[in-house]
């Protein structure tokens, strides 16, 4: 009887791990998918997945795609505002996009660091080092929209320190009434969407 038991109890395990690994691995897909799906411009749909995707961050915040998931959600929201010409909420979905308080992953915290401490944060190793998605950042400067442009360039130069001082050029340019050139930062996260 107790060999029965054990291998039940083996079984329910390796049940709950397999559970677990599939949710996880949605997690990561549902990550590109927001992305995929924005790109596409089905905005009703992306937002759905975005807001389903901001939930499920949340059992994952020490994980390294946490600020990759935080970010794209927030992105996709903030173009689907946008295709409905809210800019008020458009801009706070970009700014929430890379808000410390949000975005940075408890794990990637450096020694020292409060919770809401933007200078000793790390977004995720992708936003770290290749930087975070301008898309809708572009967006928002046809529309006229400079000002929470450059706050966002602002947020994102607290954690992108690999930039190659593309931050400061693109403020400059923004400043002068400029619509910078952000190669493949308009990609890595809409990865559907050319840039022009």
């Amino acid at each position: 009887m107790k060999a029965l038991i054990g291998i039940f109890l083996l079984f329910v395990l390796s049940l709950s791990a397999a559970s677990q690994a599939d949710d996880y691995d949605n997690f990561l897909k549902l990550t590109e998918q927001v992305g995929a799906v924005s790109a596409a411009g089905k905005f009703d749909e992306s937002s759905t997945l975005a807001r389903s995707l901001l939930r499920d961050a949340t059992a994952y915040q020490t994980d390294w795609n946490y600020g990759n998931a935080v970010h794209v959600a927030h992105l996709a929201l903030g173009r689907a505002a946008l295709s409905n010409h809210d800019l008020v909420e458009a801009e706070k979905q970009l700014l929430l996009s890379v808000d410390a308080k949000t975005l940075c992953m408890r794990s990637f915290q450096k020694p020292g660091a409060t919770p809401i401490d933007r200078t000793k944060c790390d977004a995720s190793p992708q936003m770290d080092s290749f930087g975070p998605d301008m898309l809708l950042a572009k967006e928002l400067l046809a529309a006229g929209r400079k000002d929470a442009v450059l706050k966002y360039l602002e947020l994102c130069a607290e954690f992108w320190k690999m930039d190659g001082s593309r931050l400061i050029e693109w403020q400059a340019e923004i400043k002068k009434g400029s619509i910078p050139d952000f190669g493949a930062n308009l990609i890595y996260f809409f990865p559907e969407v050319k840039p022009k």
